[in-house]
């Protein structure tokens, strides 16, 4: 496990509203590219682990598996109308708007509330392939 530490920046606390915008536009980045494990402190206080993604490959198949399960779901109650998919949540500057791959929805959280970052970064090469995990601690 390698800490990511920029010892420029200071402690989390000490960042200032651009430090903080430029590590939202660094998680989007990483977002876009793969599933990560991010455990941050929800709006009442408890703590929660989440599996999410941006990545557009995931998001394609994971919006139209929920959009079968909800026309699945509505077959068997009768509902003569299925229900669509919701739509992706607006982002405002203070949060970021995910899939949750288990919960397979879209969910929310505040940039500043995170506490922890998992990502598997799995690197390929002719021989074989490695996986190499990094963590970044608040």
């Amino acid at each position: 496990m390698n800490e990511i530490v920029d010892s420029s920046a200071g402690t989390v606390s000490e960042w200032n509203d651009e430090q903080w915008a430029n590590f939202k536009y660094w998680l989007k980045n990483l977002l876009h590219n793969e599933i990560v494990e991010l455990v941050f402190i929800k709006s009442d206080g408890t703590q929660r682990v989440m599996k999410c993604t941006l990545d557009a490959l995931i998001l394609t198949s994971g919006v139209m598996l929920l959009e079968e399960k909800r026309v699945s779901k509505s077959e068997t109650t009768g509902q003569s109308e299925p229900k669509k998919s919701r739509p992706k949540p607006r982002e405002n500057k203070e949060n970021i708007t995910v899939w949750d791959v288990e919960a397979e929805d879209w969910r929310s959280f505040k940039v500043r509330s995170l506490t922890n970052i998992l990502t598997l970064i799995i690197k390929y090469d002719y021989r074989e392939p490695s996986v190499d995990e990094f963590e970044v601690a608040f």
